[in-house]
């Protein structure tokens, strides 16, 4: 693991086995005739599994030149950058699942809501009718500014309660 942190590239071939290898070298070299290895890191990760680009050379043993694995390096590189998108592509999908759970939770909160309150609003508005209708001529000019000013805000209330029905229904 701190291998991995560190970044450090780790190349081996039959006549030069690093020392954190020779365990595994012989596995290699016996099940796979593996002649020389290179062992990129792939940096730039925040989980908790790593991973690495590994070249196996089983046909000859390789010298691998210093051009060689800056090039293995590049390469290391762009996975890193195209597991982080991978990573990120993941979240943003996960989140976009619980949004339009939310979405949906709360448009079934405002079809309620508004048709809940769709009955006090209509008998409101009767009522206000009524008064203004009815009762008007017994009414002095505050008792009917203040009839006025119901049937107004009982318009304004349904109205609202009508675009909060619109926009549950539109999702």
């Amino acid at each position: 693991a701190r291998l991995q942190q560190s970044g450090q590239v780790v190349i081996s071939t039959e006549s030069r086995v690093p020392p954190l290898l020779r365990d595994e070298w012989q596995d290699l070299a016996k099940r796979y005739g593996v002649r020389s290895l290179a062992w990129i890191p792939i940096l730039g990760q925040e989980t908790d599994c790593f991973y690495s680009l590994n070249l196996m050379q089983v046909t000859h043993a390789r010298h691998w030149r210093p051009d060689d694995v800056a090039l293995l390096r590049g390469i290391a590189d762009q996975l890193a950058l195209a597991l982080r998108n991978a990573q990120l592509f993941d979240a943003m999908q996960r989140a976009a699942v619980e949004l339009r759970a939310n979405n949906a939770e709360l448009e079934a909160f405002f079809y309620t809501v508004s048709h809940d309150l769709q009955a006090p609003v209509v008998s409101l508005r009767g009522f206000a009718s009524l008064l203004q209708s009815q009762y008007e001529s017994q009414l002095d000019d505050r008792g009917q500014m203040y009839v006025s000013r119901i049937a107004a805000n009982v318009e304004f209330l349904g109205r609202l309660l009508q675009d909060l029905l619109e926009l549950s229904r539109v999702g």
